[in-house]
């Protein structure tokens, strides 16, 4: 995973635009490779597939329903950044059981099929 800093907010259809911690992480997917090594060298390697994700931190405010967002199912979530660039992740789920932390951030993490870009 790779942070990206210049990210503002992320947008999902059932919460609408929300303002996100610059601290957030995108794993665009794909095949993961890792040598299968015999007692002097490669043999090959053996595959495994990485679904793409998405780690954002939203602050845990009055007006932002918790239920909603742990019942995201199958929406896109679009990632705006400073620089205009977005990022959308296609048929994307939640992941994890939100969590208020100690900081009053809540953190999301999302999987879907596929990014793109526009």
């Amino acid at each position: 995973m790779s942070a990206i800093l210049s990210t503002i907010a992320v947008f999902s259809p059932s919460l609408g635009r929300l303002p996100i911690d610059k601290d957030f992480k995108i794993t665009m997917g794909g095949t993961e490779r890792e040598p299968v090594e015999g007692s002097t060298e490669i043999l090959g390697w053996k595959e495994n597939f990485k679904a793409p994700g998405l780690m954002i931190k939203v602050a845990d405010v009055s007006a932002l329903s918790k239920i909603k967002l742990a019942n995201i199912v199958d929406e896109p979530i679009t990632v705006i950044k400073n620089n205009g660039e977005t990022l959308t992740l296609n048929n994307a789920f939640q992941q994890n059981i939100v969590e208020v932390g100690q900081d009053g951030m809540i953190e999301m993490m999302f999987s879907g099929t596929e990014f793109s870009q526009g």
